[in-house]
């Protein structure tokens, strides 16, 4: 049962994955062309500093998470009720220290910006793009976790799908009907707010939870401990746009955030196996299955590092004809930074490859103990960043980036083996496969050589260039997986005889 539902959540993220790239290069492009570079750094920035607001959560997602993992194997109602009961009201008192945020954000915020847009057309995109944030806190982030401790991942995965495929139609609709950006981000907001109320009602009508529980507020308590973790991952995901956001100008943030195209989609693509394993991670250590976690860990990040080489190197090549061709026409700022590009994507390539040795961590609610590396990753990540945008520009925010990532998933990969399983054995399997990687990127970089770069011309040549390169790196992995990891293709294999098995 626990392998057909990592499957099934596993193929939900698949969808909402295509789904999610698909729109996330429409909805950018659309709004760049209509509205101009500065409209869209605009939009960018204040979403990122809306989104600091989940500093608050104290990284509360992941500790809620495990909190659950437990009541929902053992069927005991009555603490998941008051575990989700705690949850409830700590994630509710966010979204009211939400609306001040908003308010000293609307307020404050313009003066960054004062040099391109008027105090009014900020501070009212600030409360339009803050809207469905708060209707998230209010309705939905406490239900999603449920769900997803439940193993039951597909249903936020689909309806997330959905809200983005909404999204992109409310926005190409209105531009095309001549709207204003204020209008546009309206639609997206409407979009949004769907998918927390939905999930509101899913969990009221299929788990028996008493709201008039008792809450068990012991399970915040390990909140300061898992702040560490969560100011890390906000610091990864936020650190570039802000730095850029105060140290230089909103047309660098928007060249920022259409290179993060790319890189995140490569992201959520390797992830997409790690998150989906994490609330199956979770149950096998509340069942006390140390053996089966140790293989399937290791199965699972096998496989992260080989998609991550395989997609990362192809987007270290088809990067700059897509960037030529997707920015084409647009001149109010330099987007063909071929550098800046190859320094990001092997930074988020490192942040991949740590996903499923964080995710057996967070199941595990080992918080307090990787606390000092989290925070460790944070300082680099701001000091790096903010001394080297002055010496290179986007490129230093980039390395920033990859130094904190080398560094942390160093000490996730030490904690997993030596503390969490108790085992240096493994560290020298990690070894071996650092070596198998190289080999693999060498040869990866002998095939780019003889082969010609995906052309920019039109976006059927790219896709279709892009197509032969993919499967090239490919191939190029495979043929190595054959020589040095035939055990675990042959153990993916039985993995994947057994769940279609249990599926029939």
């Amino acid at each position: 049962m626990r392998s057909k539902k990592a499957m099934i959540n596993f193929l939900a993220s698949v969808v909402e994955l295509i789904i999610a790239t698909v729109t996330s290069f429409i909805v950018p492009h659309y709004i760049i062309h209509a509205f101009g570079s500065s409209v869209n750094g605009l939009i960018s920035s204040i979403t990122q500093f809306l989104s600091y607001i989940a500093l608050i959560e104290s990284g509360i997602g992941a500790i809620g998470r495990t909190s659950l993992y437990k009541p929902l194997a053992d069927g005991d109602t009555g603490m998941l009720s008051r575990n989700v009961k705690a949850l409830d009201n700590f994630y509710k008192k966010v979204s009211y220290a939400f609306i001040g945020y908003m308010a000293v954000l609307a307020v404050l915020f313009p003066l960054l910006v004062n040099q391109e847009f008027s105090w009014g057309y900020t501070a009212t995109m600030i409360v339009i793009l803050a809207f469905s944030t708060f209707i998230q806190y209010y309705f939905g982030i406490t239900s999603q976790t449920v769900i997803q401790a439940d193993q039951r991942k597909s249903i936020p995965s689909l309806l997330q799908a959905l809200t983005l495929l909404l999204n992109m139609i409310f926005t190409v609709v209105l531009i095309r009907m001549g709207a204003s950006a204020h209008v546009v981000k309206i639609g997206s907001a409407v979009a949004f707010a769907i998918r927390p109320v939905v999930l509101y009602m899913y969990v009221a009508k299929h788990y028996s939870i008493d709201k008039k529980a008792v809450p068990n507020n012991d399970i915040l308590k390990q909140r300061w401990d898992g702040l560490a973790q969560h100011i890390a991952y906000f610091i990864h995901k936020n650190t570039g746009i802000a730095v850029l956001t105060i140290l230089t100008n909103v047309k660098e943030v928007s060249v920022y955030s259409v290179y993060m195209l790319a890189v995140a989609g490569c992201s959520k693509v390797v992830n997409v196996f790690s998150s989906s394993l994490e609330p199956a991670f979770g149950n096998m250590i509340a069942k006390g299955e140390k053996d089966t976690l140790r293989d399937r860990v290791w199965l699972c990040s096998t496989l992260t590092v080989q998609v991550a080489v395989v997609l990362f190197s192809t987007a270290v090549i088809i990067i700059t004809p897509f960037i030529e061709l997707y920015t084409r026409g647009v001149t109010d700022a330099n987007y063909l930074r071929p550098a800046f590009g190859v320094v990001l994507l092997i930074a988020e390539a490192m942040y991949c490859i740590r996903m499923p040795y964080q995710s057996v961590v967070y199941a595990a609610g080992h918080f307090r103990q990787t606390r000092n590396g989290a925070l460790g990753e944070a300082a680099l990540n701001i000091v790096l960043s903010v001394i080297l945008v002055h010496f290179f520009g986007l490129i230093g925010v980039a390395i920033g980036a990859f130094v904190s990532m080398v560094f942390r998933t160093s000490q996730y990969v030490w904690y997993y083996h030596v503390h969490l399983l108790g085992e240096r054995e493994g560290l020298k399997k990690e070894l071996k496969r650092i070596v198998v990687s190289l080999v693999e990127i060498a040869g990866i970089a002998l095939f780019a050589a003889l082969i010609p770069a995906a052309p920019s011309g039109s976006y059927m040549g790219w896709i279709l260039g892009s197509l032969g390169v993919g499967v090239g790196c490919s191939a190029v992995v495979l043929l190595v997986s054959l020589v040095f990891y035939r055990k675990e293709l042959r153990d993916l294999a039985g993995f994947m005889k057994r769940v279609l098995k249990r599926r029939k």
